[in-house]
């Protein structure tokens, strides 16, 4: 219900190459992954990260490794630090 919600208010939109028949994989920015909405333009203040990207960046699902600079931990900090911004 979540992510319907988000694509019919316009929120949210599907990535352009999302496979069919998979989940539906929510169109994200590349740095920040604030999500994408219907016009193009990010949707302030709403981030996504995990698994549901898995087919914009790989090994998503994967447990980071202690002090191993894990792509899913920078990830969801880059995505922290822009939420934190907006709240400031």
């Amino acid at each position: 219900p979540l992510l319907e919600s988000l694509m019919a208010h316009g929120l949210a939109r599907p990535w352009r190459h999302s496979q069919a028949g998979s989940a539906c994989t929510l169109e994200i920015t590349p740095h920040e992954s604030g999500l994408v909405g219907a016009d193009g333009n990010v949707s302030p203040g709403l981030f996504s990260v995990g698994p549901l990207h898995e087919q914009i960046r790989r090994f998503t699902i994967i447990a980071p490794i202690p002090n191993a600079r894990s792509t899913v931990l920078r990830e969801i900090d880059a995505a922290a630090g822009a939420a934190l911004a907006v709240l400031s």
